[in-house]
């Protein structure tokens, strides 16, 4: 609905969407590719919680962002 207002299309992600190498364009082998996964995943796992610590209140819309909760987190990894 949001993209019908903004006049953007919308495009399906698939399930199975893997890296790519920046510089040669081929796959990352599936081993980079499951431990990016694995540090996505841990990252967004950790922001959640610091986001339920601080209160959604306190996050959505006003400082910190979401964003930067997800910053700070990354750097803890």
């Amino acid at each position: 609905m949001l993209c019908r207002q903004v006049g953007r299309e919308l495009h399906e992600l698939k399930p199975a969407l893997p890296l790519f190498d920046g510089v040669t364009g081929q796959p990352v082998p599936q081993t980079v590719d499951s431990r990016v996964e694995r540090l996505r995943d841990a990252l967004m796992d950790d922001a959640r919680e610091r986001v339920d610590d601080l209160g959604e209140d306190l996050v959505v819309g006003k400082s910190p962002a979401y964003g930067t909760v997800v910053c700070v987190c990354a750097q803890s990894l």
